[in-house]
C-alpha cells in the first residue's frame, strides 16, 4: 500500500498542467487547492525556482510550505519536488511568473490527498498489524515447542530410561 502511495503521488504529478520556465505562463485552474512542483536541471529546486502567482482579480498568491508523506516524485525521467501550494477560491486564469534556471520544468495541479494518505497509513498500519500477528505466531511456535520437549523428557525419564544404567557387580 506504501508503494501504491508514492504511485499515487507520481501519477498526480505527471497529470498536472506544464509551465515552460524561466518565463511567465497562464494557466486555467478549477477551485480546490492547486500544488506547484517543480525540477532542475541540478542542484535543489526548492532554493532555485520563484514562482509569482496572480489570480484572476489582480492579486498575489502566496505558496504554502505545507509538507506532504513524500518529498519528491520522479516522473517523465525527472525528480519533482513540491514547492507548496494555494487554494484556488476563484476558478479562472492564473498567471504564473517563475525565476528559475534554464531546463527547470514546473507542474501545477491538485493531489489526492486522500488516497495518498490512505495508502501511506494503511500501508504502516497492514504493516504493523502483520508484524504483531508473526510475533505472536513465533512467541506460542517457542512456547509449545519447549513444552513437547518437556514432556517428551518426563516420558523417557519414566519408561525408565532417565535412571542411572544397570550393571552388575561381579
Amino acid at each position: 500500500l506504501f508503494v501504491l502511495g508514492v504511485r499515487q503521488f507520481v501519477d498526480d504529478v505527471d497529470g498536472s498542467q506544464s509551465i515552460s520556465a524561466p518565463g511567465q505562463s497562464d494557466v486555467q485552474l478549477s477551485e480546490g487547492d492547486a500544488w506547484v512542483f517543480a525540477s532542475v536541471p541540478s542542484g535543489d529546486a526548492a532554493d532555485l525556482v520563484t514562482v509569482r502567482i496572480t489570480d484572476p482579480s489582480g492579486a498575489t498568491e502566496t505558496l504554502s510550505q505545507e509538507t506532504i508523506p513524500t518529498s519528491s516524485a520522479s516522473t517523465d525521467g525527472e525528480q519533482f519536488v513540491p514547492l507548496g501550494f494555494f487554494s484556488v477560491d476563484t476558478a479562472g486564469t492564473y498567471t504564473f511568473d517563475i525565476d528559475s534556471p534554464e531546463g527547470t520544468d514546473v507542474r501545477v495541479g491538485t493531489l489526492s490527498i486522500g488516497k495518498l494518505l490512505g495508502f501511506v497509513f494503511g500501508g504502516m498500519a497492514i504493516g504493523g498489524i502483520g508484524f504483531t500477528i508473526a510475533l505472536i505466531l513465533l512467541i506460542v511456535t517457542l512456547v509449545r515447542r519447549g513444552g513437547a520437549k518437556k514432556r517428551q523428557r518426563a516420558a523417557a525419564y519414566a519408561a525408565g530410561g532417565g535412571g542411572y544404567p544397570g550393571g552388575g557387580y561381579a
